[in-house]
């Protein structure tokens, strides 16, 4: 986390015990700073909205915290019954040592050979990705601001150095983060459409397959685009019918 976050985490904070906005005026990045504030303030009223939480009424809150508690006690219960394990038989000891010995020698084995062993990446839906990067909140790994540092991201990750074209004013991109999708390269953007949360997928178009062209449509009431250009493609994931954010990818000419 760079300072400008750690900022804007500590003029949250403020902001929730005050009750009201943080006086910004000791700061030399005043102009960024109240940007931030105010994406963070429509990123929130997004989720908001989408996901609207309903107030639990004290007697309920108070009989959660109770069923917790006795669940945590039998939980406590339970365990003291456990057998003590320095009465274990000795040929546990020795059973337990061979097993560590074989799985070193795997390892040692392995390191040793020109090829490591191929590990097949772990697919989730896109529709999944998407509710899971808003219920936690739809915080970016990181902000990415200056052109130059998404453009090296996406050519460094995938071969090819993309830049935003300019966007109307209620369309506005938050960060990158990196979530996985199409494959563990995938490099995802996201963005606040009218203020709605819309994340954008990028993968290169060698690691496309119709696994993931079938999830194109409407998947679990989110609609889910794709679209291919410069080498890569790009799967939109948001609450709208069409694409909102894919058209402004541009790839950065080579001087």
């Amino acid at each position: 986390m760079n300072e400008i976050d750690n900022k804007i985490e500590r003029l949250i904070d403020q902001q929730s015990t005050l009750g009201k906005s943080p006086d910004l005026s000791q700061h030399d990045d005043q102009q960024q700073l109240q940007f931030e504030l105010q994406l963070q303030k429509k990123i929130d009223a997004a989720l908001g909205r989408k996901f609207p939480v309903e107030p639990i009424a004290e007697s309920e809150h108070r009989e959660k915290i109770q069923t917790l508690i006795s669940n945590s006690e039998e939980t406590s219960v339970s365990n003291s019954k456990l057998p003590d394990r320095s009465t274990a038989p000795v040929w546990t000891l020795v059973l337990a040592a061979s097993v560590l010995f074989l799985v070193g020698l795997l390892i040692w084995q392995s390191s040793k050979s020109d090829s490591p062993p191929d590990v097949k990446y772990n697919r989730q839906s896109l529709a999944m990705l998407y509710k899971d990067t808003v219920d936690r909140g739809f915080k970016p790994y990181y902000v990415c601001d200056e052109r130059e540092r998404f453009a090296a991201e996406f050519e460094t990750r995938l071969g090819v150095p993309l830049r935003l074209a300019e966007m109307p004013e209620h369309k506005q991109m938050v960060g990158i983060t990196l979530v996985g999708g199409v494959s563990r390269i995938t490099t995802s953007m996201l963005g606040l459409v009218n203020d709605e949360p819309v994340l954008v997928f990028v993968d290169t178009l060698s690691n496309d397959d119709e696994e993931m062209r079938a999830q194109v449509g409407k998947t679990d009431g989110y609609h889910i685009s794709r679209t291919a250009k410069h080498g890569l493609v790009f799967y939109e994931v948001s609450g709208f019918k069409d694409p909102q954010l894919i058209e402004h990818f541009e790839r950065v000419d080579s001087k």
